[in-house]
């Protein structure tokens, strides 16, 4: 008996805990009992003996989902504390969905149960990355002027800009995103070795002040990851934004006297938020997420012949 009395205390304990958390989601958005879709949480609970065997499960009221065996869910143990992880993938939870999930710990020499339930509603999930849309611009040589030795149509590397943004609400505070990138060009050019052409623009800041870095492979593929600090991150608690916008830079190569096209591919958007631990969000995929830049190449104008006298 005084086993369950211990198990019932940490578990009143916990949920005095919850509820104390519970005033404090208020101000900001996917929190653990409201979480966004395609959000990863946390959910632990000190338990009134570590060696006590326990269960997790998600009610809707109809279903009861077991933790411990689905693909979407991990449980273990860290002592002193039971803990769930769940992905709220959109393939199993919809936004306004009311969950209960509980957790039973049970003595292992009598059997008797503690259970606790925690309320989950689900929520649409505002973070996305996007990019401008498409443009046709003339290359970046138009308008040099060449001396009257110089050949035109020699291959040259220039180099290309593009816009990501970050799109969410107010009230979600993250604490770092990520991507994955791909650049690719047409016929005539090429992208220069990324590690070359990344390499004098492989960090930066965005128009937050929030630094970002880009790490390289050699197959024009990179992942920049945008950070924040502490402070960045305190911040936000009072001012709150919607957008933010970074612009990197790759070099291709090639004549400037042909037309090419200019394709930035982004994909695995990723935002991680959380103070006590850290949170992931996936993209919600609702944003543009290829941008292709139409280069046109300038005419082929030979030098000023002087003409005899």
């Amino acid at each position: 008996m005084s086993k369950l009395k211990n198990i019932a205390k940490n578990l009143t304990l916990l949920a005095i805990l919850l509820v104390v958390g519970a005033s404090y989601a208020f101000a900001q958005e996917n929190t653990s009992g409201e979480p966004y879709i395609n959000s990863k949480q946390m959910y632990q609970v000190p338990m009134g003996d570590f060696g006590n065997t326990f269960e997790w499960e998600l009610y809707d009221g109809t279903t009861t989902h077991d933790l411990c065996t689905v693909s979407w869910a991990d449980t273990s143990r860290s002592n002193p504390n039971a803990i769930a992880v769940i992905t709220f993938q959109d393939a199993t939870f919809n936004p306004e969905q009311n969950w209960t999930l509980i957790y039973s710990e049970y003595d292992n020499t009598d059997n008797c149960v503690a259970k606790r339930s925690l309320p989950i509603t689900t929520k649409a999930n505002s973070f996305y990355l996007s990019m401008p849309d498409d443009a046709k611009v003339c290359n970046p040589m138009s308008g040099s002027v060449f001396t009257n030795v110089d050949v035109i149509d020699v291959d040259d590397t220039i180099s290309i800009p593009f816009d990501v943004y970050i799109n969410k609400a107010t009230d979600f505070r993250v604490t770092s995103w990520t991507f994955t990138g791909n650049v690719d060009v047409s016929a005539g050019y090429v992208v220069v070795d990324p590690v070359v052409a990344l390499g004098a623009y492989r960090s930066g800041t965005t128009n937050r002040g929030y630094s970002w870095s880009i790490a390289v492979d050699l197959s024009n593929n990179f992942k920049l990851t945008v950070s924040l600090t502490l402070a960045q991150i305190a911040a936000q608690k009072t001012e709150g934004y919607t957008a933010d916008t970074l612009t990197l830079y790759a070099d291709i190569f090639g004549s400037p006297v042909d037309d090419v096209d200019v394709t930035l591919t982004i994909s695995a958007g990723e935002a991680s938020s959380g103070e006590n631990y850290t949170k992931t969000t996936l993209d919600n995929d609702s944003g543009k997420k290829v941008f292709t830049e139409e280069l046109f190449g300038i005419p082929n104008t030979s030098i000023i012949s002087v003409a005899q006298n």
